[in-house]
């Protein structure tokens, strides 16, 4: 058996989660400190992220409700679309991607770019976010349609985002120099105060698609350039938080290995 860890690691010096005011500001306690914590947000490293996480879907499932067997060996089928940075990920590019897999009925599909494999050229900058590849609205609605007729509710994805905020976030507070510490600065409480549900809607079109399909996204894995182009088995481990809409998630793919035979 082969295992596979595909899990971003959670590192004090450098995260590269905190480009957007809607990301948490990763934060050990002081050394020496009596009150031993981190401070960390849903999104925080690799996540899972569920239809909840928007205002609109706020009473479907939170992650103290997830089912085991959705999450635990579950069977996914790796689907590979190499992506350039910052490629737009629409139809044209995942319809031949999945034509050339065998997805079964309840596979979940692991989305890889390669893009998860370059973290560590992009550490102490902005870039692993700003320039990843994403999925369009157009896009989203493929693989929704593609769930649904293969009845799946799981996508993993090597990208540090679903869709790209590009009308409101990136041009208001990505593009700022020098950019302000995300929540919860002062300035980013400022930001989010007139963060209307009208324009995280046309920021996150993708994701709102996929969350309005009941879609669970797990998104910036690592180290997905080692796993076969072959069926798996995946573990996906979210911290286990009572009424939460997503989790920092540990993921591991297990392959087991044929054996020659003379």
């Amino acid at each position: 058996m082969d295992l596979f860890d595909l899990t971003m690691p959670l590192d004090w010096e450098w995260m590269p989660d905190e480009v957007f005011p809607t990301s948490t500001h990763f934060l050990l306690a002081p050394r020496r400190h009596p009150a031993k914590g981190l401070t960390m947000g849903n999104e925080t490293g690799t996540c899972l992220m569920l239809p909840s996480q928007f205002e609109e879907l706020r009473k479907t499932a939170r992650v103290h409700e997830l089912p085991l067997e959705e999450l635990f060996l579950r069977d996914t089928v790796v689907v590979t679309i190499p992506a350039e940075p910052g490629q737009a990920l629409g139809p044209a590019d995942l319809e031949p991607a999945l034509a050339a897999v065998d997805v079964m009925r309840g596979d979940a599909l692991l989305v890889r770019t390669g893009w998860g494999d370059r973290v560590d050229t992009m550490r102490g900058t902005d870039q692993y976010v700003r320039q990843s590849p994403f999925f369009t609205a157009e896009g989203a609605f493929f693989l929704v349609s593609a769930m649904d007729d293969h009845q799946t509710e799981l996508l993993l994805t090597d990208t540090a985002v679903f869709g790209m905020p590009n009308r409101h976030l990136v041009p208001q507070w990505a593009e700022m120099l020098p950019r302000p510490a995300p929540w919860p600065s002062t300035e980013a409480y400022a930001y989010l105060r007139g963060y209307t549900a009208d324009r995280a809607a046309d920021d996150w079109a993708a994701d709102l698609t996929m969350a309005r399909a009941g879609k669970v996204v797990v998104r910036k894995l690592v180290n997905c350039s080692a796993l076969p182009q072959e069926r798996l088995k995946v573990i996906v481990a979210p911290l286990h938080l009572v009424r939460a809409i997503g989790a920092t998630c540990r993921v591991i793919a297990m392959h087991e290995a044929s054996v020659a035979t003379s």
